[in-house]
């Protein structure tokens, strides 16, 4: 005997149709917005970090630790864009 079929919800990623149980709709919309929000901060963060930077050249701070880990950081957001668009999710 076969249970009740279960309701779909339909959703377009990337130009890709998805169907959906209801009953997953709700965890999968979360994890997508949390990889949104996620990727987001990155892009973000990347856009804030060179006045950051420059800030401390203009104070005479380009060789101290703080410059040096704001530099990490600027690499790291930079090496983070740089897999999403390998796999096809950064333009």
């Amino acid at each position: 005997m076969q249970g009740m079929p279960q309701a779909h919800s339909y959703h377009c990623l990337d130009g890709v149709l998805y169907s959906l149980p209801e009953a997953l709709e709700e965890v999968f919309m979360t994890e997508l917005e949390k990889y949104q929000a996620f990727h987001q901060r990155v892009r973000q963060r990347k856009a804030e970090i060179p006045g950051e930077l420059e800030t401390l050249r203009a104070a005479g701070k380009g060789k101290t630790v703080q410059f040096k880990e704001l530099m990490a950081e600027k690499l790291t957001m930079e090496m983070i864009l740089l897999q999403l668009r390998y796999a096809g999710l950064e333009e």
